[in-house]
């Protein structure tokens, strides 16, 4: 048995309406509202879980506009990072922090590596300073050669057969020179500019070598005493790949 007591209470009936009558309001006549609809948009309006959804979605706007805001934020800043802190934001798919050529001419053309006549090196792309090597090549009018002693003229050798990369060859101690000065320039860049570096231009031992030969000041300029070899170096992120 229920209680005289409704179930469901609902607000007090006004003697002044009806659920057929009809309100005044400035935009004319109205139907008037039943009076149990209107509790129950008022008990919705009023729910805690209303309240929630309508702040959430007021909420939405304004996360999709700080993400998108981040995200440009983010773009931006990496792109004005020096090149060799920017693989700590680099893609899952971002190459090996060494890269080499192999081991002959054929396979580092087959690896995408070119061939620096400033240091007789196959360098992957990474570690390939064309600017450097143009200013080099522009320098002077080199000679190549492919036996020591440069009175032997049959053996001399064009600047397009030696920038080929095919074999070793023979310079003028001018040319040994100048190569420490460029390859100096390189490492510099290597390390404020680009971000990688190969390891034959990042060892000390070369560094002391260059010493040593810019101090050789009785040493004739033309003097055809200096192997060229092929150096096929490891390329490396600068401060990645070092033992």
């Amino acid at each position: 048995m229920l209680s005289q007591e409704s179930m469901f209470t609902f607000p007090p009936v006004s003697l002044e309406s009806s659920p057929h009558s009809c309100s005044h309001d400035k935009n004319g006549m109205q139907p008037a509202e039943d009076i149990h609809d209107q509790w129950l948009r008022s008990r919705d309006r009023s729910s805690p879980s209303a309240r929630a959804y309508r702040l959430a979605l007021g909420f939405l706007p304004l996360l999709a506009s700080s993400l998108a805001l981040w995200a440009l934020l983010h773009a931006w800043h990496v792109d004005l990072l020096p090149s060799y802190l920017r693989h700590h934001y680099a893609s899952p798919d971002t190459p090996s922090p060494v890269t080499t050529c192999g081991t002959s001419p054929s396979e580092a053309r087959s690896r995408g590596c070119r061939f620096d006549v400033l240091s007789f090196a196959w360098q992957a792309p990474e570690c390939f300073d064309e600017e450097i090597l143009d200013e080099f090549v522009r320098y002077n009018d080199w000679k190549f050669y492919t036996q020591p002693d440069n009175r032997n003229t049959s053996a001399t050798v064009d600047l397009a057969t030696a920038m080929e990369g095919e074999r070793t060859l023979y310079v003028d101690w001018e040319y040994h020179v100048v190569h420490c000065t460029f390859a100096w320039r390189q490492l510099h860049r290597a390390y404020a500019l680009r971000g990688y570096v190969d390891s034959h231009l990042d060892s000390y031992k070369h560094t002391v070598h260059c010493q040593w030969a810019l101090l050789q000041r009785e040493k004739p300029l033309d003097s055809v005493t200096v192997v060229a070899a092929l150096k096929y170096p490891a390329c490396r992120r600068i401060g990645e790949g070092k033992r």
